[in-house]
């Protein structure tokens, strides 16, 4: 079988023919190519002078195409154009044109590279392309229209140069991309299906003429580091989903909603920069925040729906509310810029709470945690419930900013105090209530100014200590009656 293999593979080479073209007219017509015939699959069809070559069948195919010195046109129409192997469109001289209209069939289908030189000009219709291999395109080379390419390589080491698409599909189970210039864009819609696609420190801009909601298959989208972003400003929506997976280092994303559902992978393995302007999903456990930042900006109101932990989150500044739709756990820094509503909520922060924007706390409950990180609050805002149970912690207030509470609870442990101080040590910061009673237990409060009404309870039977402050009240016990501190 295998000599027979061979025989045949060494008679289809016999077989193949370079034919070059010689006079306009169409593909079949043998005079186009000198007389001698017409390209088949398995040979080279070189284009070749100022002739006008036009696709007369359904299927036409060649193993090799090219046009290096054409400077005519090729007008494929409405048919197919079958390459197993290169397509190379034209590297110097005069301009040679291709025209592909609207692609009943499958337009052009490369199984090898697809290049179109500084002086190739590829103008598409509705069209269809398929690329088995890497694109390589110089700037303006081809109109894309209203096409579609999809790339349908089954194997890695492809590369992307200089691609402007309307459409754009991935789908090769084991093919790999990467790009190897920056501002790859894609005008209209994107289908991740098969395969992986490296950005390789280069953009890759989805334009915002449509909205659209990418839901990606068995896919692999490498972000890499920095400057590496993906980029779909507002319009653009990406589902992570089973079989899905996103990796991300220090690059950047710019989506419209996002969602990480089922078993999807999105993973980030450094400071990488999230950013949406909808809805957030993250239910799957393989989710890894790294020490990532997720923004969440807006126009409209939106929420969050999170059951796995970020580390930095920012809501960001615009025209609309971020509400929680279950609580959140923010592992280092929560940053409110625009506007964020807790609901029925709770929002556990590990670092620090920034509070420039809007802050709605409904029924909610903020909690500091994490004992490894020290949390300072800075800007004035309304709690509903505002505490820190986690022994050990910091918690420090910004100089001048006013706490409002319906009700406040420190609790640590013996010798393992809570800390509630000013940033600076030395001024104070004011926490007010105007009911109940807030309890510090095994905490040490420094530069405080607690009223409103409420009674702020230090317990020295927990050993807490109050120092430079007012309001408080101590050496509460059994034995003891109250003294207020500052009074």
């Amino acid at each position: 079988m295998r000599v027979l293999a061979l025989l045949l593979c060494l008679t289809a080479a016999a077989w193949a023919t370079v034919y070059t073209t010689a006079a306009s007219g169409d593909w079949l017509g043998d005079s186009t190519w000198g007389g001698g015939g017409h390209p088949v699959a398995g040979d080279t069809a070189v284009f070749n002078g100022a002739f006008n070559v036009t696709a007369d069948s359904t299927v036409i195919a060649c193993a090799v195409c090219s046009a290096a010195t054409y400077t005519g046109t090729f007008a494929l129409g409405t048919y197919r154009l079958n390459v197993s192997g290169n397509f190379t469109w034209k590297d110097d001289g005069d301009t040679a044109f291709m025209t592909i209209g609207t692609s009943t069939d499958s337009g052009l289908v490369v199984l090898g590279d697809i290049t179109i030189g500084t002086r190739g000009k590829i103008t598409c219709g509705a069209s269809k392309v398929y690329a088995g291999g890497s694109w390589i395109a110089a700037d303006g080379t081809f109109s894309y229209g209203t096409s579609t390419v999809s790339f349908i390589a089954t194997t890695g080491g492809k590369t992307i140069n200089k691609g402007r698409f309307y459409n754009v599909t991935f789908n090769g189970v084991g093919g790999e991309w990467s790009l190897t210039t920056n501002h790859t864009e894609v005008y209209q819609n994107i289908l991740f299906t098969n395969g992986t696609l490296n950005l390789n420190t280069r953009n890759f801009y989805c334009q915002t003429a449509n909205s659209q909601t990418i839901t990606m298959g068995a896919f692999t989208l490498n972000i890499g580091a920095s400057p590496s972003s993906f980029i779909s400003n507002t319009q653009k929506s990406l589902v992570v989903g089973t079989g899905a997976t996103v990796t991300v280092s220090t690059g950047a994303m710019t989506l419209g909603a996002l969602t990480i559902n089922g078993t999807g992978t999105f993973a980030c393995s450094d400071a990488a920069s999230i950013s949406t302007y909808n809805n957030i999903v993250i239910t799957s456990a393989n989710w890894t925040p790294g020490t990532s930042t997720l923004t969440q900006r807006y126009y409209d109101a939106h929420t969050i729906t999170c059951n796995q932990p970020l580390y930095n989150y920012t809501a960001s500044a615009g025209g609309g509310t971020t509400t929680l739709a279950n609580d959140l756990l923010v592992q280092n820094n929560c940053t409110i810029s625009g506007a964020l509503a807790l609901s029925t909520f709770s929002l556990f922060v590990g670092g620090n709470f920034a509070k420039t924007g809007t802050f709605t706390a409904n029924t909610g409950t903020v909690t500091f945690i994490d004992l490894t990180k020290t949390s300072t609050i800075s800007g004035s805002s309304t709690f509903n419930v505002l505490g820190c149970t986690t022994s050990g912690k910091t918690v420090k207030f910004t100089n001048g900013t006013t706490q409002t509470v319906g009700s406040f609870t420190s609790t640590g442990e013996s010798g393992s105090r809570v800390m509630l101080t000013n940033d600076t040590g030395t001024n104070t910061w004011a926490i007010s209530d105007a009911t109940g009673t807030n309890t510090a237990s095994y905490t040490n409060i420094s530069y405080s100014a607690a009223s409103g009404g409420a009674l702020f309870n230090a317990l020295a039977s927990d050993s807490c200590t109050v120092t430079n402050s007012t309001g408080w009240t101590t050496g509460i016990s059994a034995e003891n009656p109250l003294l207020l501190i500052g009074d």
